[in-house]
């Protein structure tokens, strides 16, 4: 009953939705059908992938986990079965820091909202620029150019575009594979 469709998430045109069950999802990655369930909290996150035609299962646990800096178990597991199948795949880059005018940071400090449950407040201390989600821990981010910024703790980046007030009207946050946009609300 777990991954038997009861709720349709999104429908695709090609009739590849992704559909849950009673706590997994039923979808098709690399054309393959995929039963997944994943999840975590307070120190741990995991991902389990079943591709029941290929009689291949993929776990990934995890307890380098935070709540504002959750392990990458989504993009392993998905790379790990890339790999299985001959899809392509990317390694992970290694990201280094570079000096910024810590002036610069002020262009950045504010709200963001991802979506009304997601808010992402920056903040600026002496000459260091941080993250942090509603309700979640604060997590310091680091330049690879004026715009852009990454994690140590996890493969997440921030780029932040800037308006002709000089101000960041919005953040495009980098995770998982996927780029989403926070607009600036103050």
């Amino acid at each position: 009953m777990m991954f038997t469709p009861k709720v349709t998430i999104r429908e695709a045109e090609d009739g590849k939705g992704y559909y849950h069950g009673y706590g997994g999802i039923i979808c098709t990655h690399y054309d393959r059908k995929l039963l997944y369930h994943g999840g975590g909290i307070n120190g741990f996150s995991t991902r389990i992938a079943r591709y029941p035609d290929e009689q291949v299962s993929i776990i990934v646990l995890t307890n380098i986990d935070a709540p504002a800096a959750p392990a990458p178990v989504v993009s392993i597991a998905n790379a790990l079965a890339a790999i299985l199948f001959g899809e392509p795949y990317e390694l992970p880059k290694g990201r280094q820091a570079i000096e910024l005018d810590p002036a610069i940071y002020d262009a950045y400090v504010g709200q963001y909202e991802l979506d009304p449950e997601w808010i992402m407040t920056v903040t600026k201390e002496s000459d260091r620029i941080f993250t942090q989600w509603a309700g979640e821990e604060r997590v310091e981010i680091f330049p690879e150019s004026s715009t852009k910024f990454f994690m140590k703790v996890m493969d997440t980046q921030r780029t932040f575009v800037v308006d002709e007030t000089g101000k960041a009207s919005h953040v495009i946050v980098h995770q998982n594979g996927r780029s989403r946009v926070a607009t600036r609300v103050n």
